[in-house]
């Protein structure tokens, strides 16, 4: 009876806990597949003349907030997409835009920090952001008012390619 029941199994008949467990190990890959590397280029202007404008947290941390990006258009923000947090992979974001003066919202904890940026046609322009934590002190049992720096750099426009 027992070198029956070994046969059945080698011979491709699998548990069911198993058979789920494969299942659902092949759903997250495909599912999680773009979140971990998310280093795509983001479009905002289909088909016309490009540069690019790519945005990234130094050394990737941002006190475990992220930094939320957002392009004014006609005065109202639109919100791009985020990059930062405590792991590296996604700390960098890179979006198409049509050349010419941008004006971008950096949402970071609650504070905004106004961003107006060229971009040229064919170029990458990176902005670093950087975060330094200066102190922090208890103001309850479970809350803690922490003091921060948030510094933007746009670096020199380099060539796409």
């Amino acid at each position: 009876m027992r070198n029956e029941e070994a046969t059945n199994k080698s011979s491709g008949e699998q548990n069911p806990l198993l058979r789920l467990l494969i299942l659902t190990s092949w759903m997250l890959t495909l599912l999680l597949q773009g979140c971990s590397t998310d280093g795509g280029t983001h479009s905002t202007a289909p088909g016309a003349a490009v540069g690019f404008a790519e945005f990234y947290a130094y050394k990737g941390r941002t006190l475990g907030y992220p930094i939320a990006i957002y392009e004014m258009k006609a005065g109202q923000p639109v919100l791009l997409g985020k990059c930062g947090n405590f792991r590296a992979l996604d700390s960098r974001k890179r979006f198409n835009l049509p050349p010419g003066d941008h004006e971008f919202l950096l949402v970071h904890a609650q504070a905004q920090h106004p961003l107006r940026l060229r971009i040229e046609e064919g170029m990458i322009t990176p902005v670093r952001m950087t975060i330094t934590k200066l102190d922090s002190e208890p103001v309850t049992e479970w809350e803690w008012r922490v003091r921060y720096r948030f510094e933007i750099n746009p670096e020199p426009a380099m060539p796409w390619k």
